[in-house]
């Protein structure tokens, strides 16, 4: 009886050893950079909505794009636009104040990547 226990106590640690119910996939793998936008243009009336435009030479596999707003501070507003074919973005309730603001846009692709950011531009509201 005491080989049995031996020989299960064996097992039992090589199993413990070999066997793990925690698997670790792999990091979701992206073939390809998406696009960068181009010619960003971002502009704000005196009521305060906010323009922004940019073009953008391929539209494989989009989800839409982010525009992202900073402020003098580093304080950040990123706003989702849920369509691949937008070359625009407006909006009147970011609830920006007086001040400069850089914006820069990038796509995102169906599984969630993005893709590089466009140049920046200078969002004056007076």
């Amino acid at each position: 009886m005491r080989t049995v226990g031996y020989v299960l106590l064996v097992f039992s640690a090589l199993g413990s050893l070999t066997c793990s119910n925690e698997a670790k996939m792999p990091p979701k793998y992206h073939v390809g950079l998406l696009a960068r936008p181009t010619g960003l243009e971002a502009r704000a009336d005196s009521e305060g909505v906010v323009y922004v435009r940019w073009s953008m030479d391929s539209r494989e596999d989009l989800k839409g794009f982010v525009v992202s707003f900073t402020d003098s501070v580093g304080a950040v507003k990123n706003r989702f636009v849920a369509d691949p074919e937008a070359i625009s973005f407006t909006d009147s309730t970011l609830g920006f104040g007086h001040g400069v603001y850089i914006v820069q846009v990038w796509a995102v692709d169906e599984e969630g990547f993005s893709g590089p950011p466009s140049e920046p531009d200078t969002l004056f509201i007076p």
